[in-house]
C-alpha cells in the first residue's frame, strides 16, 4: 500500500516555492505541492535529482514568504521526511507553527490555478488508448442517437402544426420545421462538438475549475425570467431519466477510477451522465429555436430518444473497460451508502450554527430478505458528536443572569451598575491595564509549559495581583470579581464534564487566563454562538485525543501554547486556531465514520447471513452436533465468504446448497439418491479449511451422520424468530440456557415494559455507561431487525459493546445504562447550564436555611426526616421527635420591637445547636418553634435531652437594652419506632407540644401517640373504603383553574382540571381522599377516573375545549410507575378520538415518589409523540432540583407557590423564581408561577420574565360547567 493510499484523508493543491535546509544547513529550492494539516509534497525545481543526503525521517526546515496586506511574509516549518522518490519528498509536520499553517491553509483555498490531481497526466499511453476508443464509442453512439431524433422531432412538428387552433399557431410550428430543416445539420454538428470538448476536458480540469463550472447555473440573478424556466424545465427531464441509468454509469465511474488509479469520489461527474448531455443539448438548440413551446416539444421528445439509447451506450462503454481488462466483476454492492454531506461540513455548520438541524442518521441499516435475495440497504455516515443540535437555549440573559444570581448569593440582591461609567474613556483606560496585566501573566504560563509542561494551577492565586492596584475603580474591580467567579465556574463544570477524556480537560485547562481577558473585553463570549473564542473552545472539546502522546494531542498542545503567548485582545487569533482544528476534526471525524461503518458492514453482513440460516432452518428438526456445527463454524464461513466474495459468487452458492442439502437430509423424508454426501463434505471441508474453521471430530460426526441417517440423535426445533435471537447475539443453537434467558419474561408486564423502554434508544443516542466504578460515554451505533442486538462504539468509533435487548433492558432498569441528550449540546453550552443549575441548587439549598438562626426550614426538615425514616425502616433502630415551644414569645416582641424577638430567637438557636450532638437534626419549624429528631434514642434518653433543654431555656436570661426577659418553654415528644408516615408523627409531636403549654407550660410532654395514629387510621381506613364507592358511583366533580399568559398575546391560556369530592351534595377538597388513595395504592384509580371523566366531557363539548385553549391534567406517581399505565392511555386516545391530543398536557410533581425514573421517562415520551405535553409542578422544593428537571422531557415548569407568595417581601423567593425561569428557559420550556394573588406579585414574575401565571388574581377555580354556562353566557353577549 503507498503513502498516498494510507493517508486518512485527500490533499488539496497548493503551489509555493520554498527553501528547505537539512541538519548539515544546505539548502535546495522545491516547491510545496498538495498541502494538507497532515502534511505535504514537495518537487525539487527544474525537476533536479533529490540530493542523496536526504533520507526518510531526516528533520528539515522549510522556510517560505506569503504576501499579507501588500507586505512580505516569512513563515518557517519544521517536517520529518517521509518518503523520497526522484524529484519529490513527501513530509509530515513535525513541529508545526500555527502562523506557518494558517497562511498554507489560506493560500490553498486563493490559489486556484495549480493543482496536480489533473488525471490525464497520470496516464500510460495504453491507458490513453483505452480513453479514445470510448470516447470514439460515446460519439458514434451519439450521433446517431441525434440522427434518429432529427426525424421524429421534425414529425412532432408537423403533428402539431396540424392540431393548432389558429394560423398564428400554426406557423409558428411550420418555422419550427423550416429552422430544423436549415439547421440540423449545424445542430448535430455543434451538439457533438460540445460533448467532444466535455469528453477532453474531463481529467484535466482542476477541482476548482469543476467546482466552478458547477456553480454557473446558481447564478441566477444574471438570467433572465426565460431562461431559468427553460433550466427548469431541463433539470426536469434530467431527473427523469437519471435513475434509469444509474447502475450502468456507476459502473463507468468506478472503472474510470481504476484507470485513473484514484478514489472512486474524484470521478465527480463524467461526460457521459444524462445532466452533461442533456445540458449540451440544451445550449446547442437554444441557439435556434427561442419559442417555449417549440423548445418544450424538442426536450420531451429528446428525453425519450436518449433514454432508449443511453443504455446501450453505457452497456458499449462497460464493455470496452472489460475487454480491457479493467474492473471484469464488479461484485453487487450488498449496501449501498448514501451521499450525504461529510460529518465535518455538519460539524462546522452546526457549531457555527447551533440552532440548525440536521437530519442525517445512520440507518438502523437492517435487511430484509426475500425470495432469497437482499435488499439493498441506504446508511449515511454516521452521526457524530455535534452534527445535529436541536437548541432551544435563551443564552441572551446567561451573563447578566449569572451576574443577578451571584449578586444576591454575596448579599447584595438585584443591583445592577450604571452604564455610564462603563461607556466612560476612563474605564477603557483601566480595562486597558487590567488586560496588559493579564497578558504578562498569560505570556509567563506560555513560558511555563515549555520549560515545566503543563502544571495545574489555581486561577485566583494567580491573576490575584492584577487587581492590586488604587487605581482602578470599584465598579471595575466588582466586574472583575464577577467575571472571574464565572469563569472559575465554568472551568470546574469542565473539569467534571463526562463527556471529556483527560488530554482535552488538560488543554482546555489552560486557557483560563485568555478566556477571563475575553469575558472582560467581549461580553458576547456568553451571549453569542458566533463569538470566535466560544466556537475554537468547542472544537477543541470535540477532538478526541487517546493520550498525551497522540499526534493529535501534540499539535493542539502547541496551538494552546502558541496562543498563549500571542493572544493580546484581538479574537481573529481564536479563528485561526479554529481553521486549524478544523483540518484535525476532519481528519478524526473520516476516521471515526470510517471505523462505525466497518463496525455497521460486519453486523449487516452478520445479519444477512443469520437471515438466510434462519429462514432454512425455520421449524426444522436440527440434530444437536449439527446445531453446534452451524453456530460455531458454518456460520463464520459463510460470514467471512459473503463479506470477500458477494452473494453472487460461486462459493456463496455452493456452501447455502452444501446447507440445504445438510438441511434435507436432517429431515429423513429425502431418497438417499438425491442426496450426495460426497459433495456435502466436500463442499463443507472446503469451506472451512479456506476459512481456516476445519475441526476433524465435527467434520467426522457429519461423515457419520450422512452415511447414517437413521441413527438416534438428540435434536433442537425452533422458528424462524428463535434462531435469528439466538444466533444475533453470539449464543449456539443448542445453549439451553441462553435459550431461556432470551425468552426470560416475554409475557411478564414489567419485562414487557422495559424492552419498549430499550427499544425506544434510537441510533446515535448517546449513554452513560457506567461498569467496574468506571463511567463512560457511548454512542449507539446499530440495531439488528426487530431490536435483539445494540451495537455501541466509543470515543474513537470502536466498538465497545454489543448487547441483547434484554441486557439493555436491564441495565436501563437498573440505572448501569442512562440515556443521556447532554452531548447533543456544545460544551460551553453544557458547561453554562450547569453552572446555571449548580447556581440554582445552592440557592435551594440556601432557601432551605432560614436566615435569621442559620437552621434548616420547616420544609426542608419534613424532606430529611423523611429520609431518616426510609432508613429507619431497614435499621429498625428506636428514634424520637420533640417540639420546642417557646412560651409567652409576645412578650419581647410587644415589649421591645420585632427585633429584638428575632435576636432571641437567634440566640436560643444558637443556645441549642450547641447543646446538641452533630447526629442530631434541629430546625425552625414556626415563628417561636423549634424542632428536633433524635435518632437512635430510646424514649428515656430523649426524655432527659427534652427535659435539659427545657431547663436551658427557662434559666437563659435575654436582654435587650435596660430590659431584660427569661422564657419557658413547652415541650412536646413522642417516640418515633414504627414504620408509619411522617405526616402522622408531625401531628403526634404538636398535639404533645400543645398539651404541654395547656398543662402550665415549662415542661415536657410525652405523648402515647397510638390513639391518635388509631383515630387518623381509622379516618383513612373510612375514605378508603369510600374510593371505590365514589368512582364507581362518580361523586367526584371536576373544576378548572386558568394559567394566564403574562407577555406574549399569541400565547395560548390553558386550564389545570382540579378534583373535587362531591359528599352529601357539597363540593369539598379532596385532601384525605387522596391521602388515603395514596396510602392504599389507588391513586391510579383515582387518575384513571379523572382521564376517561375529561376526555367524556370534552369529546361531548369540544367548543369548550376550544375556548379553554388546552387542559391540564394530573398524574400521581402511582400511575407513572403503573405498566400497564401507557396501554390505559392509549386506549383512551382510540376511545374518543375526536379530542385534539395537542390540547392536552399532563402535570406531575417534582416531588412525586417516582420509584423508575427511566420507566417514567419512558411513559413521557411515549405520551409526547401522540402529541401530547408535559408539565412538571412544583418545582424548585426539592433538592438537586435541576439534575432532576433536565432528564424530564417536559414542556411547561410550574414554580412551587411557597416562592410566589411572598415574592414581593422576600429576596431570597426572588432569586430562587428568577432562577427557575431562566433554567426553563435554559431548556426550552415555558414557565408558570402558581399562587398568584395580586397585582403587586404579576408585576414582578413580568419583571422576571416567568410566561405564564396562575391564581387568584386571575381567576378562581370553578367547575367546568360553571365554565361552560360562564363562556356561553359571554358568547350570548358578544352576539
Amino acid at each position: 500500500m503507498t503513502f498516498l493510499e494510507r493517508r486518512n484523508h485527500n490533499r488539496s493543491a497548493v503551489k509555493l516555492d520554498v527553501l528547505v535546509s537539512d541538519k548539515m544547513q544546505r539548502s535546495y529550492n522545491f516547491t510545496i505541492k498538495n498541502f494538507d494539516f497532515e502534511g505535504f509534497q514537495l518537487t525539487c525545481q527544474d525537476n533536479e535529482v533529490i540530493a542523496d543526503s536526504i533520507q526518510a525521517n531526516d528533520l528539515l526546515d522549510i522556510n517560505f514568504n506569503i504576501e499579507q496586506q501588500g507586505e512580505i511574509q516569512n513563515f518557517h516549518l519544521e517536517v520529518v521526511v517521509v518518503s523520497t522518490r526522484d524529484n519529490r519528498l513527501v513530509v509530515r509536520l513535525f513541529n508545526p507553527a500555527l502562523d506557518a499553517i494558517y497562511e498554507l491553509s489560506e493560500k490553498q483555498g486563493k490559489d486556484k490555478t495549480h493543482n496536480d490531481s489533473i488525471l490525464i497526466s497520470s496516464l500510460d499511453k495504453q491507458s490513453l488508448d483505452i480513453l479514445q476508443i470510448i470516447k470514439h464509442s460515446f460519439l458514434k453512439n451519439l450521433s446517431h442517437t441525434v440522427e434518429i431524433f432529427l426525424p421524429i422531432a421534425h414529425d412532432d412538428f408537423f403533428q402539431s402544426a396540424e392540431q393548432s387552433d389558429s394560423n398564428s399557431e400554426q406557423m409558428k410550428f411550420f418555422d419550427a420545421i423550416n429552422t430544423l430543416n436549415k439547421s440540423k445539420d449545424k445542430l448535430k454538428v455543434q451538439f457533438l462538438e460540445q460533448m467532444e470538448n466535455n469528453f477532453d476536458f474531463f481529467g484535466k480540469q482542476t477541482k476548482e475549475e469543476q467546482q466552478s463550472a458547477d456553480n454557473k447555473p446558481q447564478e441566477l440573478d444574471l438570467i433572465d425570467q426565460n431562461e431559468f424556466e427553460t433550466r427548469l424545465t431541463v433539470n426536469q427531464f434530467i431527473i427523469q431519466i437519471s435513475p434509469n441509468h444509474e447502475h450502468a454509469l456507476s459502473e463507468i465511474k468506478l472503472r474510470l477510477a481504476v484507470l485513473f488509479a484514484v478514489d472512486e469520489k474524484k470521478i465527480e461527474k463524467t461526460p457521459f451522465s444524462p445532466e452533461v448531455i442533456f445540458n449540451e443539448f440544451s445550449n446547442v438548440v437554444h441557439q435556434c429555436f427561442l419559442n417555449d413551446d417549440v423548445l418544450l416539444i424538442l426536450y420531451k421528445r429528446f428525453e425519450k430518444v436518449i433514454d432508449n439509447h443511453l443504455a446501450e451506450i453505457y452497456k458499449e462503454i462497460n464493455d470496452i473497460f472489460i475487454s480491457h481488462d479493467i474492473l471484469p466483476v464488479i461484485a453487487d454492492k450488498k449496501y449501498k451508502i448514501k451521499k450525504q454531506d461529510s460529518a465535518v461540513e455538519k460539524i462546522t455548520s452546526t457549531v457555527d450554527n447551533p440552532s440548525s438541524d440536521s437530519s442525517a442518521q445512520v440507518s438502523s441499516a437492517s435487511q430484509q430478505l426475500s425470495n432469497n435475495t437482499v435488499e439493498p440497504v441506504n446508511t449515511s455516515q454516521h452521526q457524530t458528536e455535534l452534527n445535529t443540535i436541536k437548541n432551544n437555549i435563551n443564552l441572551v440573559p446567561a451573563y447578566q443572569t449569572l451576574k443577578d444570581l451571584l449578586n444576591f448569593q454575596n448579599g447584595q440582591g438585584f443591583t445592577s451598575n450604571s452604564n455610564d461609567f462603563f461607556l466612560s474613556d476612563e474605564y477603557k483606560k483601566q480595562l486597558s491595564l487590567l488586560i496588559n496585566n493579564l497578558t504578562l501573566i498569560q505570556k509567563k504560563q506560555a513560558e511555563d509549559i515549555k520549560i515545566n509542561g503543563i502544571t495545574k494551577f489555581e486561577l485566583s492565586s494567580l491573576v490575584q495581583e492584577c487587581m492590586k492596584n488604587d487605581d482602578y475603580s470599584i465598579e471595575l474591580k466588582h466586574e472583575f470579581e464577577y467575571t472571574l467567579d464565572i469563569i472559575k465556574r465554568l472551568f470546574i463544570s469542565i473539569s467534571n464534564d463526562t463527556g471529556l477524556g483527560s488530554p482535552v480537560k488538560k488543554l482546555l485547562l489552560q486557557l483560563q487566563v485568555p478566556l477571563l481577558k475575553v469575558s472582560l473585553l467581549h461580553k458576547d463570549f456568553f451571549e453569542s454562538w458566533s463569538n470566535p473564542a466560544r466556537m475554537m473552545i468547542n472544537k477543541l472539546a470535540i477532538i478526541n485525543f487517546d493520550d498525551e502522546k497522540d499526534k493529535f494531542y501534540i499539535k493542539a498542545h502547541s496551538f494552546i501554547v502558541y496562543l498563549l503567548h500571542n493572544f493580546t485582545e484581538d479574537l481573529q487569533l481564536f479563528s485561526k486556531i479554529q481553521k486549524v482544528l478544523d483540518e484535525l476534526l476532519k481528519i478524526q471525524t473520516s476516521l471515526y465514520n470510517k471505523n462505525v461503518q466497518e463496525i455497521i458492514d460486519n453486523y449487516i453482513v452478520k445479519q444477512i447471513v443469520i437471515n438466510e440460516l434462519a429462514s432454512r432452518l425455520n421449524n426444522r428438526s436440527i440434530p444437536m452436533f449439527i446445531a453446534d456445527f452451524i453456530s460455531n463454524q458454518w456460520l463464520s464461513v459463510l460470514i467471512s465468504t459473503y463479506s470477500n466474495k458477494g452473494m453472487e459468487s460461486s462459493q456463496w452458492q455452493q456452501y447455502l446448497q452444501a446447507l440445504d442439502m445438510l438441511i434435507l437430509s436432517m429431515s429423513g423424508d429425502v431418497s438417499e439418491e438425491f442426496i450426495d454426501s460426497d459433495v456435502i463434505l466436500f463442499i463443507i471441508k472446503q469451506g472451512l479449511e479456506e476459512n481456516e474453521q476445519f475441526n476433524k471430530k465435527t467434520f467426522n460426526d457429519i461423515e457419520s451422520f450422512l452415511n447414517n441417517q437413521n441413527s438416534e440423535v438428540s435434536s433442537v426445533h425452533f422458528d424462524r424468530d428463535i434462531i435469528f435471537k439466538l444466533l444475533i447475539n453470539g449464543y449456539t443453537l443448542s445453549d439451553k440456557k441462553a435459550l431461556l434467558k432470551i425468552n426470560e419474561g416475554v409475557t411478564d408486564a414489567a419485562v414487557m415494559a422495559n424492552n419498549a423502554i430499550a427499544k425506544r434508544l434510537k441510533i446515535n443516542d448517546y449513554l452513560v455507561f457506567k461498569q467496574n466504578k468506571q463511567t463512560k460515554r457511548i454512542q449507539l451505533i446499530w440495531q439488528s431487525d426487530s431490536q435483539y442486538m445494540f451495537i455501541f462504539a466509543g470515543r474513537n468509533g470502536q466498538k465497545v459493546a454489543d448487547f441483547s435487548l434484554m441486557e439493555v433492558a436491564a441495565m436501563l432498569d437498573r440505572g448501569q445504562l442512562a440515556q443521556t441528550k447532554e452531548y447533543d449540546t456544545p460544551l460551553l453550552e453544557r458547561s453554562l447550564y450547569a453552572i446555571m443549575g449548580n447556581l440554582h441548587d445552592d440557592l435551594a439549598k440556601d432557601s432551605s436555611i432560614d436566615k435569621l438562626t442559620g437552621l434548616i426550614r420547616q420544609n426542608e426538615f419534613i424532606r430529611i426526616f423523611n429520609e431518616q425514616l426510609k432508613q429507619n425502616k431497614e435499621t429498625a433502630h428506636n428514634c424520637a421527635l420533640c417540639l420546642i415551644n417557646i412560651d409567652r414569645f409576645s412578650l419581647i416582641n410587644d415589649a421591645c420591637s420585632f427585633d429584638a424577638g428575632d435576636k432571641y430567637i437567634a440566640e436560643i438557636s444558637q443556645l441549642l445547636k450547641t447543646s446538641l450532638n452533630s447526629d442530631m437534626i434541629l430546625g425552625r419549624y414556626g415563628i417561636d418553634e423549634f424542632i428536633l429528631f433524635l435518632p437512635e434514642y430510646t424514649i428515656d434518653k430523649a426524655t432527659e435531652m427534652s427535659k435539659l433543654l427545657c431547663k436551658l431555656i427557662n434559666d437563659y436570661t435575654f436582654k435587650w437594652h435596660d430590659k431584660e426577659f427569661s422564657l419557658s418553654a413547652s415541650i412536646g415528644l413522642v417516640e418515633v419506632n414504627k414504620s408509619h408516615e411522617s405526616g402522622i408523627f408531625l401531628k403526634s409531636v404538636v398535639t404533645a407540644a400543645t398539651l404541654a403549654k395547656e398543662m402550665g407550660r415549662n415542661r415536657v410532654h410525652f405523648l402515647e401517640y397510638d390513639d391518635i395514629e388509631f383515630n387518623h387510621r381509622q379516618e383513612l381506613q373510612l375514605w378508603a373504603t369510600k374510593v371505590d364507592q365514589m368512582l364507581k358511583t362518580n361523586q367526584l366533580n371536576i373544576r378548572c383553574q386558568r394559567l394566564h399568559p403574562l407577555f406574549d398575546n399569541a400565547a395560548v391560556q390553558h386550564y389545570e382540571m382540579l378534583l373535587l369530592i362531591n359528599e352529601n351534595g357539597d363540593n369539598v377538597p379532596p385532601g384525605e381522599f387522596i391521602e388515603a388513595a395514596e396510602l392504599y395504592n389507588k391513586m391510579q384509580d383515582v387518575d384513571r377516573w379523572v382521564i376517561n371523566y375529561v376526555f367524556n366531557w370534552f369529546s361531548k363539548h369540544l367548543e369548550q375545549l376550544d375556548i379553554m385553549g388546552g387542559i391540564a391534567i394530573n398524574l400521581s406517581g402511582q400511575s407513572l410507575n403503573d405498566v400497564n399505565f401507557l396501554s390505559f392511555i392509549k386506549e383512551i386516545f382510540a376511545l374518543y378520538p375526536e379530542v385534539p391530543l395537542e390540547k392536552i398536557c399532563f402535570e406531575i410533581t417534582e416531588t412525586m415518589a417516582i420509584t423508575n425514573m427511566t420507566y417514567a421517562n419512558n411513559i413521557i415520551h411515549a405520551i409526547k409523540e401522540m402529541g401530547c405535553e408535559f408539565s412538571l409542578d412544583d418545582f424548585g422544593t426539592g433538592q438537586s432540583s435541576y439534575e432532576y428537571l433536565k432528564n424530564l422531557p417536559v414542556d411547561y415548569l410550574k414554580i412551587d407557590g411557597v416562592f410566589i407568595k411572598d415574592i414581593a417581601n422576600n429576596p431570597a423567593d426572588q432569586a430562587m423564581v428568577k432562577s427557575i425561569n431562566e433554567i426553563g428557559h435554559f431548556l426550552g420550556m415555558k414557565t408558570v408561577a402558581e399562587f398568584v394573588e395580586n397585582d403587586e406579585i404579576v408585576g414582578i414574575l413580568k419583571d422576571i420574565g416567568v410566561d405564564y401565571a396562575q391564581g387568584y388574581v386571575f381567576e378562581k377555580p370553578l367547575l367546568i360547567t360553571e365554565f361552560m354556562e360562564k363562556s356561553t353566557f359571554a358568547s350570548q353577549l358578544t352576539a
